[in-house]
């Protein structure tokens, strides 16, 4: 499958090039091809801007993929969960309810001496306080809404992310997402968007660089290109034939069909959306417990995505993704080593991936269907003073977590994680770092569920929010 070996079609052109025109001359070679491709296909930050995507490529390459990943998988499903019916997710949204809506109403006046009864005008105010909190809590996500989607887990090569916005069955909509959106721009490893042939499929199927002026950009575009194969040519064709029609002196028609009736006006561009890891790179190196330990590791100290989606006025979209992060283990376990390298390089090292057949193969393991489940739309509140908007933060990142939760307790059975347990693993606040190891990570404080029951046992239930934007500007 292409889309998870781009990185072994490059390591094996390299050894190729090496043992074919020896060390020396090799070497020459791979850097003069190098400075000219990078030099060609840098143009224009593509990293940044995404220039170098292809709709066409993109959508045929995701028709390709879908049955070709249900088959290989053994089935492919795409579920949404408003958390309707959950009584759990239901007290939790209430409660939450009441902290937006002191956030809403701001700091608390000081209550006069004498308590006079309510004004029509401070009840009304009230009133629109209240409903303004219910919507930001429990409205479902709008077409015209800008969204940032979070994906969870990572894994070891989330694919996914590249191409789940583009595939049929996300598509065509439902309770948490609607019907006909465009895809969500993806948003990976800035190292992702490096590697030669894994950056140019990453950029054809419109990836970006996950750092704060990619994400920015991409969620400032309101115009967004037509992704549907053909559609352009249909326009132009409908412009066509009104040009023909007006011919002669005769009144421009502007029906167009045998029976008369007008064209239909094109769809107008939904609103745009980003589609990212909160965990990021965190994630990966606890991936090989999902195997040994049967723990599926999630990472909540990061609060960079909550702050993109604050400053942009969009919404979060939790999206839990089962099956992926099971159908490749790494090799080589070493996470201590591997954290000390993604801080230092940007990429875990030593990294190889073990699929189907031997080790160090680039495809899946069967047997595990993927299910994508799309939760409910999570809102941040809108607040003046700074204080109230990391508290804002903090309860839109507490509530994005909750819904992961409460999506893997209802979901992990039927997608084959009856057996897992969900585990947080959360590493502390910067300020607790100083005069620790760079790269160490900090001990885990655990939350577990038995499969679908999810009796979840936090040992500390507070949310760790800390800065995820690096001075290299990453929201991971």
């Amino acid at each position: 499958m292409l889309i998870y070996a781009p990185a072994h079609i490059t390591i094996s052109l390299i050894v190729a090039v090496l043992a074919g025109a020896g060390p020396v001359l090799g070497g020459l070679s791979l850097i003069s091809a190098l400075a000219v491709y990078y030099a060609v296909t840098e143009r224009g930050d593509p990293a940044r801007t995404g220039r170098r995507r292809w709709p066409r490529v993109a959508n045929a390459l995701a028709r390709v993929a879908e049955p070709a990943l249900a088959a290989w998988h053994g089935g492919l499903e795409v579920v949404h969960d408003a958390l309707e019916d959950d009584d759990e997710w239901e007290a939790f949204c209430s409660r939450a309810e009441e902290d937006v809506r002191r956030l809403l109403s701001g700091p608390a006046p000081r209550p006069p001496s004498p308590s006079p009864a309510p004004s029509p005008s401070a009840a009304a105010a009230a009133a629109s306080e209240e409903e303004e909190a219910r919507a930001l809590v429990r409205a479902p996500l709008s077409g015209t809404e800008p969204a940032v989607l979070g994906v969870a887990p990572h894994g070891l090569f989330p694919a996914s992310l590249l191409y789940l916005g583009r595939l049929a069955a996300f598509r065509a909509g439902g309770a948490c997402w609607p019907r006909g959106r465009d895809a969500p721009t993806p948003a990976v490893a800035s190292a992702v968007m490096r590697v030669p042939v894994l950056r140019d499929l990453a950029s054809i199927m419109g990836a970006r660089a996950v750092t704060r002026s990619a994400i920015a950009d991409a969620l400032r575009v309101r115009e967004r290109e037509r992704e549907e194969e053909g559609e352009e040519g249909a326009e132009e064709r409908r412009q066509r034939r009104r040009g023909s029609n007006s011919g002669g002196g005769r009144k421009q028609r502007v029906g167009g069909g045998g029976n008369g009736a007008p064209y239909p006006p094109a769809p107008a561009p939904s609103a745009p959306s980003v589609a990212l890891v909160p965990g990021g790179q965190s994630e990966l190196i606890h991936t090989w417990r999902l195997h040994a330990r049967r723990e599926l590791v999630l990472v909540r100290r990061h609060a960079g995505f909550v702050r993109v989606a604050l400053s942009h006025n969009a919404a979060l979209v939790p999206v839990l993704v089962l099956g992926e992060a099971a159908s490749l283990a790494d090799a080589i376990s070493l996470p201590k080593l591997k954290a000390k390298s993604i801080k230092a390089l940007g990429f875990p090292v030593p990294f190889l991936v073990s699929g189907r057949f031997f080790p160090g193969s680039p495809l899946p393991r069967g047997g595990t269907p993927l299910r994508f489940v799309v939760g409910p739309a999570i809102r941040v509140a809108r607040a003046s003073r700074d204080e109230e908007r990391e508290e804002a933060v903090a309860e839109a990142h507490e509530r994005y977590f909750k819904a992961i939760e409460r999506l893997f307790a209802r979901h992990a059975s039927a997608a084959g994680h009856g057996d897992v347990r969900l585990v947080w693993a959360d590493e502390g606040p910067e300020r607790k770092m100083v005069g620790r190891r760079r790269g160490e990570v900090e001990d885990e404080v655990e939350v577990e569920a038995e499969g679908a029951a999810a009796a979840f046992v936090a040992a500390d239930a507070s949310v760790t929010v800390s800065a995820s934007l690096s001075g290299k500007e990453k929201a991971e």
